[in-house]
């Protein structure tokens, strides 16, 4: 399975889902709600894997509280790892194997799973690690799909 293999399967399923989404800059961009959350995600091809990144919207202030809180969840992630990024906004990366195009939506879903249950399980930690409000989401960035 090639790049655009993948990003088909994804868009795929995200269509199915009934997800808006978007290619920019490399990545295949999308929202994901759940209850009073909002977050984003990118996706991109990488070496026979689909990384997905899951942003959240948080810059965190408590540096080293965050570092032992991904500390904690890394121990028990399988597909990934959560992370805090140059910006100081905290990310879950998980990637899904595309190289048996028999298995591949079985394993984007599985990574897929793990990356938004991650980020929903630890939103209120995060959330506290933070002493500004969530970032806006843009509207704009996601109005029409592609």
């Amino acid at each position: 399975m090639d790049a655009r293999d993948a990003e088909a399967l994804l868009t795929q399923l995200l269509e199915e889902r009934g997800a808006d989404w978007v290619r920019e800059g490399g990545y295949i961009r999308f929202r994901i709600r759940r209850g009073g959350m909002l977050w984003e995600a990118d996706c991109r091809y990488a070496g026979r894997c689909l990384v997905i990144y899951g942003r959240c919207p948080f810059v965190i202030t408590d540096t080293d509280a965050a570092l032992r809180l991904c500390n904690r969840v890394n121990e028990r992630m399988t597909r990934g790892a959560m992370l805090l990024g140059g910006d100081g906004r905290p990310v879950v990366r998980t990637a899904a194997a595309m190289d048996d195009i028999y298995d591949a939506e079985h394993r984007l879903r599985e990574a897929l799973e793990e990356n938004i249950g991650c980020v929903g399980r630890h939103w209120g930690a995060l959330e506290r690690l933070s002493k500004a409000p969530a970032l806006e989401i843009e509207p704009h960035a996601l109005s029409a799909t592609q």
